[in-house]
């Protein structure tokens, strides 16, 4: 069936389609208009905001943002580039009026074409970033510290989830300070966000050419912040620098009494046979913190350990039960710092068992019992007072033989002045050692003095001594004089055997070039102006010698280069070789020349053989000594030594003694006086405490014994016992001068006799 349509119908719908298509044209025409209308109002807008007008605007709206803060932001020479780039020519940042931040020629785009996949590109460089020095008021009261906290929030639902940055960077940054810091930071990596969850992986890299060794070159951020829950959680964040590198996590709830914990491992190369540190730092969040601080390592298979308690309130930060353990060291205590003023109030105590792990410092020849000291931290006129004092049973330097026992120091560090207020020791014979002075660490200026009373300093193969000394040292920077007088109460100076041996010299170490103070060696730069002082009791023995000595000595010039001045006289002695005893009628040791010290010789001995004085002169030096033979009248060396020997002439001699003779002149000629190195004598001398022991014996074969002791400094007393009848007595000494001596002699049939003697050395 065909239906049929009216005419009617027809034309309603024509006037339907006319309608819709004038609808149509007019919306075309009312778009393209607002079209035009949009590109006019993008483009005035544009050139508004370019325009100085547009920047004010921008400025004031700024600034009205930033009220109560305490911060104000001054833009200049703001401009918007197409499409999407701010330049800021130049932006300051105030706090109350001061200036504390200073950036040039800031440039931030915004990269939308990525948009597409939801991500939003990030660029900003800034040529020129100065952090200034600022001197932030403080408030009269102490406020609480608060604890971090942050409000869950939701993210809002925005177009883009990951923020690619690719170039935030600084071409010159600097933080002023005494010493500036030049960096050249530049950060890049993804930002993602999803779910509440922000998640960063972000590298900074610093491409500054001279930064210090301490500021990282390269630093990795991998972390995740729950925006809801407050929690942060850093997975992963490295740190390289020149001298350490740094691998570490962290997770923290920003809220009321819930923990912020640091974990990681800090390795550096600069210190040798030392572990990577381990550390662990619990803090909770709350007013007034605590946090809870353990750190670990092991030093050449030595555990080291770090723990405290810290509770932080308003500006001050103690630490309480505070333990370190380093290699045979401890210390314990509680300090507080007030981390405005960077003053500690407290008391540290420790104990040091041995020095073998710090040989690496202060070199292998010192050793200690074990060490106690105590450290009290106070202010003082708003300036650091540090009080100590330390105690050891026994210290001993191995080169010297020095050992001194109950040592105690006790001074202070006020400032940059180091007191000794006192420092006492003594030896196992009742000597002592005392010291006090001060220090400038920072001009190194040193004033002290040192007093020895009866001291046995001196204990070696070579000598050994009882010392007094009166010593001043004084001087700054590389300048220093010592000063004073050494008196040995007295000295055994024991001759080698064998002539071959070396008295050993003083290690001086020349200055390199390009080297500082602190590396140079301190003896270069010390000057000496010392008197030994000895009237008296310098025993020489060895060799057939046993003499005592007494004279005067200057030592003067630098301490690497040291000047002896002056003589070392003969007062008593014997030479005895060859099974005879001779006399010393002259005896001289001559010091003048620098170190090592050893003096020129001039020892003469006499003796009667066969009708002749033979005579027997040791000259040369303490270090190589040589022997000569003459006789009075005048004879050939062997035959001196052969009528010495034997009693008659070297052609008289049989073939056994020709043997011996070649054997005593191979000796004489530097081979020494004896293998053994016995001497008897020597230990009856120490076990009976005597100054002097000799067994003599004369041409008939009769023996006689003296015994010597000095019963003070200037009177000596020698008794001698013979085997032959009335042959002993004794004779007592008595110093008036160094010039005048009284002598009194008193015999076994109790005659006695007097007399005064004056000497003069020329």
């Amino acid at each position: 069936m065909i239906k049929k349509i009216s005419h009617h119908s027809f034309k309603i719908t024509v006037k339907t389609v006319e309608a819709v298509f004038r609808l149509v044209v007019w919306s075309i025409v009312v778009v393209v208009s607002l079209l035009v209308l949009l590109q006019l109002g993008f483009w005035g807008t544009l050139a508004w905001a370019n325009s100085k007008g547009g920047q004010e605007y921008a400025q004031t709206a700024l600034g009205e943002g930033m009220k109560g803060t305490g911060y104000r932001i001054v833009l200049d020479g703001m401009s918007y580039v197409l499409p999407t780039q701010l330049y800021l020519g130049h932006v300051r940042i105030y706090q109350n009026d001061e200036e504390i931040i200073d950036i040039q020629k800031l440039k931030l785009k915004l990269g939308i074409f990525p948009l597409s996949n939801k991500t939003l590109n990030v660029s900003l460089k800034a040529q020129d970033f100065t952090i200034h020095k600022t001197n932030t008021p403080s408030s009269e009261e102490t406020a609480p510290i608060k604890p971090i906290i942050v409000e869950g929030l939701d993210l809002p639902d925005i177009y883009f989830h990951t923020m690619d940055v690719e170039d935030i960077s600084i071409v010159n940054l600097t933080v002023e300070g005494k010493t500036p810091l030049m960096l050249s930071p530049t950060i890049s990596g993804k930002i993602t966000l999803s779910e509440n969850m922000v998640t960063s992986d972000l590298t900074l890299t610093n491409n500054a050419q001279n930064a210090p060794p301490f500021i990282p070159n390269l630093v990795q951020l991998k972390g995740s912040y729950h925006t809801k829950d407050s929690h942060l959680t850093v997975q992963g964040l490295d740190i390289n620098a020149p001298h350490y590198s740094l691998v570490s996590n962290i997770a923290a709830v920003f809220r009321q009494g819930e923990n912020i914990t640091l974990k990681g491992l800090l390795k550096t190369q600069q210190v040798e046979e030392l572990s990577p540190i381990s550390f662990e730092v619990s803090i909770e969040n709350k007013e007034n913190p605590f946090a809870h601080v353990d750190i670990g390592a092991i030093y050449k298979d030595k555990p080291l350990k770090l723990q405290s308690d810290v509770f932080a309130k308003g500006e001050s930060a103690d630490f309480r039960n505070t333990k370190i353990n380093l290699p045979d060291l401890s210390i314990t205590g509680d300090v507080a710092l007030n981390t405005k003023t960077s003053l500690a109030t407290g008391k540290l105590s420790g104990r040091l068992e041995k020095l073998a792990a710090y040989h690496i410092l202060i070199g292998a020849r010192h050793s200690v019992d074990p060490l106690n000291f105590a450290v009290t931290l106070n202010p003082e006129n708003g300036a650091q007072n540090l009080v100590f004092n330390a105690s050891t049973p026994q210290y001993s330097h191995k080169d010297s033989g020095l050992t001194l026992n109950n040592m105690l120091v006790k001074g202070k560090l006020y400032q940059e002045r180091l007191t000794i207020s006192s420092f006492a020791a003594e030896d196992k014979k009742g000597g002592t050692l005392k010291a006090s002075g001060h220090v400038d660490t920072k001009t190194m200026a040193i004033d002290g003095n040192i007093k020895v009373d009866n001291l046995h300093a001196i204990k070696g193969e070579m000598a050994s001594g009882i010392i007094n000394m009166d010593i001043d040292v004084k001087g700054q920077g590389n300048a220093y004089k010592v000063s004073g007088t050494i008196k040995p109460k007295r000295m055994d100076i024991k001759l080698p055997e064998r002539f071959s041996a070396q008295i050993p010299h003083l290690n001086i170490v020349a200055q390199k070039k390009g080297e500082t103070l602190a590396q140079r060696n301190i003896v270069q730069d010390v000057m000496l102006d010392v008197i030994f002082d000895a009237p008296n009791q310098i025993f020489v023995r060895g060799w057939g010698l046993d003499a005592e000595f007494g004279g005067k000595l200057k030592i003067a010039g630098m301490l690497d280069d040291a000047q002896f001045d002056g003589n070392l006289n003969l007062l008593r002695g014997r030479y005895s070789e060859f099974g005879k005893n001779f006399k010393l009628p002259r005896g001289k040791l001559a010091f003048n020349g620098s170190i090592p010290p050893s003096p020129t010789l001039d020892i003469l001995a006499t003796t009667k053989a066969d009708e002749v004085t033979a005579q027997i002169e040791i000259t040369g030096t303490a270090e190589k000594p040589k022997i000569g033979f003459s006789s009075v009248p005048t004879l050939p060396e062997d035959e001196v030594l052969s009528r010495i020997l034997f009693g008659k002439s070297a052609s008289s001699i049989s073939p056994f003694q020709a043997v011996q003779l070649a054997q005593a002149l191979q000796r004489l000629s530097g081979n020494g006086g004896g293998a053994s190195g016995f001497d008897p004598l020597g230990v009856l001398r120490s076990a009976t405490g005597l100054d002097d022991i000799r067994v003599e014996t004369d041409e008939e074969g009769g023996a006689s014994v003296g015994a010597g002791k000095y019963l003070s400094e200037k009177v000596y007393l020698e008794f001698e016992a013979g085997s032959a009848d009335n042959s002993g007595g004794a004779t007592l000494e008595i110093e008036v001068s160094p010039n005048i001596t009284v002598e009194s002699e008193i015999g076994q049939d109790a005659r006695g006799g007097a007399g005064i003697f004056w000497k003069h050395d020329y």
